[in-house]
């Protein structure tokens, strides 16, 4: 006669007990548990665990980003061996103050970015920014009214690009090119193509958000703080998880429930509202 095998489970999740009997009741056989251990327990089995840390090790050190870092780093040692003055701490300083705009920008770009999306009207956005900024400190206008008022703005502006995206089926490379050229359009047309001049540039607000704060510029600062608050709002929330997984697979993510209209408004609105806002209008 065949034997029967049954599986029986116990309290001890790595044991696996055999009850092996036939078809006769007289004659039952009970085999020994058989003990499956973690790996590592038994010395006959090899200790994965310092490789697991390793590997572990390795993600969080050897990132996409660091390739870009080492090129960075390489690039600048380079360019101070053969010119000491560029490793000066005032020129180090005056050229990151000059990168400040364009790396604020840059960042401002990461949620639709990883969702699949570009946006290409935040150079429009930035000048709707200075634009309307300017225009509203000079009519006499608080500048610290102003900025969030320019930061409303701003996110009316991304989330035009999000709707039209969305619902008109375009993609978004698209949409925002030709918003790009809107933006910048409509920036010129209320300027009436001329310099914005006349700004009170001793107020506080020119002095503090363009000036030095511990030896340092303000513009750097808020660089810093800009991409540590994005990074936690990328990597540690809700709306941060959700951005990955759409960006990850749409289809899976829209299958599991996930707003996905909502939430690629919402990162088009973001790549408007919290840098462009605040760099149009300090920069004038």
């Amino acid at each position: 006669h065949r034997p029967k095998v049954r599986y029986a489970n116990t309290l001890d999740r790595h044991s696996i007990v055999f009850l092996s009997s036939n078809l006769s009741p007289k004659r039952t056989a009970v085999a020994q548990p058989l003990t499956m251990s973690p790996a590592g327990a038994d010395p006959g089995v090899p200790d994965r665990q310092p490789a697991t840390a390793r590997r572990r090790w390795y993600h969080h050190l050897v990132r996409d980003e660091t390739g870009v870092v080492a090129v960075l780093v390489a690039l600048v040692l380079g360019v101070g061996l053969l010119h000491p003055d560029f490793l000066a701490t005032q020129n180090l300083l005056s050229t990151g103050r000059g990168a400040v705009y364009v790396g604020l920008l840059a960042i401002a770009a990461v949620f639709p970015l990883a969702m699949r999306e570009v946006d290409l009207s935040v150079g429009g956005t930035f000048a709707v920014a200075m634009v309307v900024g300017a225009t509203l400190i000079r009519a006499g206008v608080n500048p610290w009214l102003t900025l969030p008022l320019v930061l409303g703005l701003c996110a009316l502006l991304g989330a035009v690009n999000g709707v039209v995206t969305t619902f008109a089926r375009i993609p978004s490379f698209i949409v925002t090119l030709a918003t790009a050229l809107l933006y910048r359009g409509v920036a010129l047309a209320i300027a009436n193509g001329k310099q914005i001049s006349d700004l009170p540039q001793q107020h506080r607000f020119f002095t503090l958000l363009g000036g030095n704060l511990f030896g340092v510029p303000t513009p750097i600062l808020v660089t810093l703080v800009a991409a540590l608050a994005l990074t936690v709002l990328f990597t540690r929330t809700r709306f941060g998880a959700r951005v990955r997984a759409i960006g990850s697979n749409p289809e899976a993510a829209a299958f599991t429930g996930l707003p996905v209209d909502l939430v690629r408004i919402q990162a088009m609105a973001l790549s408007g509202l919290p840098f462009d806002g605040p760099v149009g209008a300090a920069r004038v």
